[in-house]
C-alpha cells in the first residue's frame, strides 16, 4: 500500500467513524467501562457548570452539579464521587476541606487565577489546576487522565 493510499483509507475511515457518532460533541474523550463514574462539579460562579456536566455526560460520566462550597461538603456526605471539579474561584480552605472529605481526584478550573492562587491549590491538596479560557472537552480529557490513574 503506498502512502497516498494510505492516508485517503485513514481519511476515509476518519470521517466514517466522526459521521457514526451521533451528536459527537467535538471529540469529546469518553471513558471506556461500562459502568458511569460520578463526578461532582462544585460551580461557585454560576457559568460552567451546564455545558461542562454536558460535557461529562456524552463521555460517559454521571454528572452532579452543586452550587457553593457549602452544598459540594454536603454533596461529598451524603454519595461518594469518582472525581470533584471546582469551577470558579475558590480559597485554600475549601479545596483542604474537599481534599479531608474525599480522597478522589480533585480538579480545580479558576479563569482569573494568578501564579501564587495556583500554588496555594496545590498546596491544599488539588490533583490538577487549569486557569485561563478551557474547553470542556479538555476538562473531560484531564478528568478521564485523573481516573486511570486512579
Amino acid at each position: 500500500m503506498t502512502v497516498r493510499r494510505f492516508w485517503r483509507w485513514f481519511g476515509r475511515l476518519w470521517h466514517s467513524l466522526r459521521r457514526s457518532d451521533p451528536g459527537h460533541a467535538s471529540a469529546v474523550p469518553s471513558l471506556q467501562e461500562g459502568v458511569p463514574k460520578p463526578v461532582l462539579v462544585v460551580d461557585l460562579e454560576g457559568r460552567p457548570g451546564a455545558a461542562l456536566a454536558q460535557s461529562l455526560a456524552c463521555s460517559g460520566l454521571l454528572p452532579r452539579v452543586v452550587r457553593g462550597d457549602g452544598a459540594a461538603l454536603e454533596a461529598l456526605g451524603r454519595q461518594g464521587t469518582a472525581a470533584v471539579i471546582v469551577a470558579g474561584r475558590a480559597n485554600p480552605g475549601l479545596y483542604r476541606a474537599l481534599r479531608r472529605a474525599t480522597p478522589a481526584p480533585l480538579l480545580a478550573l479558576d479563569p482569573q487565577a494568578g501564579d501564587e492562587d495556583v500554588l496555594e491549590a496545590f498546596a491544599a491538596g488539588v490533583d490538577q489546576f487549569l486557569y485561563g479560557p478551557v474547553s470542556p472537552a479538555e476538562v473531560v480529557a484531564r478528568i478521564l487522565a485523573l481516573l486511570r490513574r486512579g
